[in-house]
């Protein structure tokens, strides 16, 4: 299989299982540094990453860790914010 361009560069996501596909969570803007609070669900159909429509991260993060709990995101670490 050949996916698609990922829409944003972006590094430091979280990837959380979805039912039958994942979730990218969060990460790092490449060009501005600056971390992201959006979520992306990969489309297997349309072999393409599209962003959840209606949700995002109440704050940003960038090398963290989530998980899906009853539906909901948890963000369960800051690593940049970790010494």
């Amino acid at each position: 299989m050949l996916v698609n361009a990922f829409p944003a560069p972006i590094y430091g996501m979280a990837s959380v299982p979805y039912g039958d596909t994942f979730l990218l969570v969060g990460g790092t803007d490449y060009h501005s540094g600056e971390s992201q609070d959006t979520i992306y669900v990969f489309d297997s159909e349309a072999e393409a990453f599209h962003l959840l429509e209606g949700r995002s991260l109440q704050t940003a993060r960038s090398h963290h860790t989530a998980m899906l709990v009853d539906a909901y995101t948890f963000v369960l670490m800051n690593a940049t914010t970790v010494n």
